[in-house]
């Protein structure tokens, strides 16, 4: 599939598109009357939301040492942009690579992660300079980015609990508070977050916090159904892996965390208590369809309806 078909644009997410328009303006600011590399990697992580951008931001690139780097290595241009900039031809290798990873992963559309994997599928541009030169640890960020996007994807529908009691909506007054214990669960998860180099706080987290708390109902049903914390622990590793420790960053929720939430909250309602407990939160974990916490489960072999069940009979 070559670059000038029509068909690869129209196979691109907004995402993509926004980092494509991002680079037109990289190039722009500098200068110059091309998109090269350099300019789809400032793209990329200007852009901010995808999960190329917050693969990158994980290992520690960020847009103003990116930018820094790049003027460094091609200098600013002569001023004179036309208004159709063109990519160069390594650019375009990139984003025929970004499409033949598209494929490979068996995605019909092409993404912000696909086009940093074309980015490094390529290697030899001066965005590889850029990246070499910062010290990014480009190790596992494959993985990363798909990890990171299993984590961030928003459901096609909202259930309407879940729209009323979801924490982006606001809090209302007929809401339920989280219980001291659930309260902890969740700094434990984003204490895992920072300890596995995270800024952001996942679904998996939220499983690994549950199964700390050992005294809880969850915990106890998780282990009854034949998890625990360390076999949690190895899935967890193998899906994510470890960067570089505690990044210093602002931590936030990804959305798929929020939804658990928000759906810990609904069960908690519609069970007529004022707190949400960690019980709602492992309810919650399992009524949310996908993410790294519900890969791990079915790794080690638990079946998600039969441990709805069991904790159901244990509350009583």
């Amino acid at each position: 599939m070559q670059v000038g078909d029509l068909e690869v644009f129209e196979r691109f997410t907004e995402s993509a598109i926004k980092v494509i328009m991002l680079a037109q303006e990289e190039a722009r600011r500098l200068g110059h009357n091309f998109v090269g590399t350099e300019f789809i990697l400032l793209g990329l992580v200007g852009e901010g939301k995808g999960a190329a951008a917050l693969a990158l931001r994980d290992i520690g690139v960020t847009l103003k040492d990116a930018r820094i780097e790049v003027e460094k290595i091609i200098g600013r241009g002569s001023g004179f942009v036309a208004v159709e900039i063109p990519f160069t031809p390594r650019a375009k290798r990139v984003l025929e690579l970004s499409c033949d990873q598209a494929r490979q992963i068996g995605d019909s559309f092409l993404g912000t992660e696909h086009l940093l994997m074309g980015l490094l599928s390529e290697g030899e541009g001066v965005a590889a300079r850029v990246l070499e030169n910062l010290n990014a640890d480009l190790r596992g960020i494959r993985e990363q980015m798909l990890y990171l996007r299993c984590e961030t994807a928003e459901p096609f529908r909202e259930p309407f609990l879940l729209r009323v009691f979801g924490r982006l909506v606001g809090i209302r007054k007929d809401r339920p508070i989280l219980s001291k214990s659930a309260s902890m669960v969740i700094e434990r998860a984003q204490a895992g977050a920072r300890a596995a180099g995270h800024w952001l706080v996942v679904s998996d987290q939220i499983l690994l916090a549950i199964l700390q708390d050992a005294d809880s109902m969850a915990a106890k049903t998780l282990i009854a159904d034949g998890i625990t914390l360390d076999m949690a622990r190895t899935q967890v590793e193998k899906i994510t892996g470890t960067l570089h420790g505690d990044l210093g960053l602002d931590l936030r929720n990804t959305p798929r965390t929020d939804r658990i939430i928000a759906l810990a909250h609904a069960e908690a309602h519609r069970q007529k208590r004022q707190e949400t407990d960690v019980e709602d939160l492992l309810f919650g974990l399992l009524k949310e369809d996908g993410g790294v916490a519900m890969q791990v489960l079915e790794k080690v072999g638990v079946d998600r309806a039969q441990l709805r069940t069991s904790l159901l009979k244990i509350r009583g």
